[in-house]
């Protein structure tokens, strides 16, 4: 992704003069009803230190001026408005439909909200129908299943606005004769976009692009951006520097793209420089969270939440990340108390849907989780996360062909979404269609290309395809991304030990158990407080696993043979508490190293007694 390079500062000319630009831009927003970016730019303002916010000129008056000296639009403008705002999107269009009587026009509150009251109306129409849809799939595939059923019918289906053709007839005609204000031309990019085709793709970018270049602060113009492609070109942050964008809208873009591209590093850099702005931001500081949520430092994701929470104890949005923490975290009392919170202050939001399924999940009560993930869906249809967590639970059922659709609609609406990927990789695991399988987990490694349970599931993948060169290559991938279970250092050294590499699988063993670095010298060769750590080590292993047995006993009989006795024993005592087949399989170790060591011993003393005999001689023969 071609961006601004770290070392340019942000644009911060004066803290006053950004307050100023958002809030006339937040008015602006308003009027023509585009909540969603009323709403970030709001929050964003009082990011703003309030003493900076303070700072400022006398508002302008100019962007509070009224469009139109025609009391009649007004008051229709007004009419429409307040049915627009309570949802009645139809109404709020048939009320403005003088306005279909002018030439086809977008450049006026009242000429916007008209189609994009239009628009909203065939979106909530799409919703519905993917309601029923999403309600068949679950019908034909009850939570109550736990066996793999036969594949449903109910396939993934596309359901369009039905008013698109309408708004795309009148917005092209106004786009030609240039009757579009920056508001026209996001919407008219929108309408592009979601007609589909390849080359509206393509004209929706470029139209996009001139809605942000006019009005740049409808952070919605930005998001839709992200969805035809979200690399900026050099040519087009050349064009929006040309044209006084602000920079820190581009730097507000760039962070949610990296975040989405799993770019962790970059989007750390530019949520700090931004914080030089937007100090007091919540917004800024969810972000964070979940840049360490990504990286899977989950302590730190957690700290940042809790953080977040303290500052605003109603702030709901990404908390079902922050519910993934605790699920992994295993922290049930915790994912408890944020349940209940949350549905006390706004169980009819999807996030509060899904950090109820989260706790049930974790409860093992996979089928009522379904049922959460699935309301969080009705709430919005858009909401991908919830097809995920529906896969997940319903591989849990042991249903893997409702997991595969589910994982499959989840991929359908966002096909960055790694855990989808990976899933559909599981599900064909599970049923031993070991191609298909390597195809999702390659385009789930695509995706995380530093997440080493990716190229760890790859390489099982390759591996049982009998493709073993390319598993040991996947393996290496993983180790060099730092292995946190040390699962890929294990696969290498057992695949080492079947091809008799016993120098490598020595080398991979110790890495997986943790008690020598991967090239380091033999402990033989260690000094004195290297050979004690060494050894300490050897005493503190955990033999919890058959993986971590198995190389236990390799690096035992290799040192038996190396004739390294003491490391030797030592990794043989670490299996003599457990029960079973290689406690007796360590014990006899321990006879033949024993043995070894007595024969030893009367060999040297034996040759000891030469040596001396030989001496004795010498000074006789003297």
């Amino acid at each position: 992704m071609a961006s601004t390079s770290c070392s340019d500062p942000i644009e911060l000319r004066n803290l006053s003069a950004n307050a100023q630009e958002i809030r006339d831009a937040v008015h602006q927003l308003k009027l023509r009803g585009l909540r969603q970016s009323c709403k970030f730019l709001s929050e964003l303002l009082i990011g703003i230190p309030q003493a900076n916010r303070n700072d400022s000129e006398t508002q302008s008056m100019a962007t509070r001026k009224v469009w139109t000296d025609n009391w009649s639009e007004l008051d229709r403008y007004e009419a429409a408005k307040a049915a627009f705002d309570l949802g009645e999107y139809l109404r709020a269009n048939y009320i403005l439909k003088a306005i279909e009587d002018r030439e086809p026009s977008c450049r006026t509150p009242d000429e916007f909200l008209s189609l994009y009251a239009l628009y909203l109306a065939g979106e909530k129409t799409r919703e519905e129908k993917l309601l029923v849809a999403n309600a068949k799939f679950l019908g034909h595939n009850a939570v109550e299943c736990t066996q793999s059923t036969p594949k449903t019918d109910v396939s993934v289906i596309q359901v369009c606005n039905p008013h698109l053709e309408t708004l795309i007839r009148r917005l092209e005609i106004a786009h030609v004769a240039q009757c579009l204000d920056g508001f026209g031309l996001y919407l008219y990019g929108v309408v592009l976009r979601q007609l589909g085709s390849e080359e509206r793709i393509k004209k929706a970018r470029k139209v996009l692009l001139s809605s942000i270049i006019a009005f740049p602060l409808n952070w919605a113009a930005w998001m839709e951006l992200a969805l035809t492609d979200a690399t900026l070109s050099a040519d087009e942050e050349i064009i929006l520097r040309e044209n006084k964008c602000p920079s820190f809208i581009q730097e507000l873009f760039q962070a949610h793209v990296y975040i989405e591209q799993q770019e962790l590093s970059q989007a750390h850099e530019r949520i700090f420089r931004l914080n030089e702005i937007f100090s007091e931001s919540l917004y800024l500081a969810s972000q964070q969270a979940l840049i360490y949520y990504h990286a899977r430092d989950f302590v730190q994701s957690k700290n940042a939440f809790e953080q977040l929470i303290l500052k605003d104890p109603h702030w709901i949005e990404s908390l079902d990340v922050y519910s993934n923490v605790l699920y992994v975290k295993e922290e049930k009392a915790q994912l408890s108390q944020l349940a209940h919170r949350l549905y006390e202050i706004e169980k009819y939001r999807p996030e509060t849907c899904v950090v109820v399924g989260n706790y049930y999940s974790l409860q093992n009560k996979h089928d009522r989780a379904i049922l959460y993930y699935y309301r969080a869906l009705k709430l919005d249809p858009s909401f991908l996360s919830a097809w995920t967590l529906i896969g997940h639970e319903y591989i849990e059922l042991k249903n893997t062909d409702s997991a595969i659709e589910a994982y499959r609609r989840a991929v359908d609406l966002n096909a960055r979404d790694y855990r989808a990927w990976y899933g559909l990789g599981q599900a064909y695991e599970i049923l031993q269609m070991f191609s298909y399988s390597l195809y999702y987990y390659r385009k789930a490694s695509s995706v995380r290309p530093h997440d080493a349970r990716m190229w760890n599931a790859l390489g099982g993948c390759f591996e049982k395809l009998g493709k073993v060169q390319d598993a040991v290559a996947c393996f290496r991938r993983a180790v060099d991304n730092q292995d946190a279970e040390g699962l890929a250092s294990f696969h290498l050294g057992r695949i080492y030990m079947q091809q008799q590499e016993t120098e490598k699988a020595v080398a991979y063993f110790q890495i997986y158990l943790g008690i020598q670095p991967l090239n380091h010298q033999e402990n033989t060769s260690l000094g004195s407080e290297a050979q004690t750590e060494f050894f300490e080590k050897l005493q503190q292993l955990r033999v919890d696993t058959v993986p971590a047995i198995t190389a236990i006993l390799y690096l035992a009989e290799y040192n038996k043979q190396k004739k390294r006795y003491r490391s030797a024993k030592l990794l043989c005592q670490s299996l003599l508490d457990l029960e079973g087949p290689e406690k007796e399989e360590a014990k006899a170790l321990l006879r033949e190293i024993r043995s070894l060591e007595s024969t030893l011993g009367q060999i040297s003393e034996d040759s000891s007694e030469d040596a001396l005999d030989d001496s004795m001689s010498m000074e006789m023969d003297a």
